[in-house]
């Protein structure tokens, strides 16, 4: 039997090492993504919140009243409150993984944004994620808000 010269394709075993190799990456890759989540959670957690305490300071300059953000440790939420109505404009949840650690320097737990966009009191919001990692939120008299 004449074999011809010219074969084009991938044998069977070729194949199976693509496959296992394949496999073998993934299985690596798995558990460092797994480790990495919590920490992005907590990454997103805490862009989300300094986010809205800027979405607030917005609305607190452009309606010229006072705007709040409302901190709940037991629901592990906060909400963007108009202080003239006392209608919560929005309601947030955080992650399972994610959770408002401590609140320290605000009065009652709120960030109140007065009608120049700054604060009635500075203070810090701390967000810890399962494997204990933290972000702390400042917030300035000024109504500057950092990620630290």
């Amino acid at each position: 039997m004449i074999r011809p010269t010219n074969q084009t394709g991938f044998s069977l075993l070729e194949a199976l090492v693509v496959v296992a190799i394949i496999a073998i990456i993934a299985l690596i890759g798995v558990p460092v993504y797994l480790n990495l989540q919590p920490q992005l959670k907590l990454q997103a957690a805490a862009r989300s919140l300094a986010a809205d305490l800027r979405l607030a300071q917005e609305a607190a300059v452009t309606e010229q009243i006072n705007y709040l953000v409302a901190f709940n440790t037991n629901e592990n939420s906060y909400s963007l409150v108009n202080s003239q109505t006392g209608v919560s404009v929005k309601k947030i949840y955080l992650d399972k993984q994610v959770k408002i650690s401590s609140v320290a320097g605000l009065s009652n737990n709120q960030a109140v944004f007065n009608s120049s966009g700054a604060l009635s009191y500075g203070g810090t919001v701390i967000l810890q994620n399962s494997n204990n990692q933290q972000k702390t939120i400042t917030l300035q008299p000024s109504g500057y808000v950092q990620i630290n």
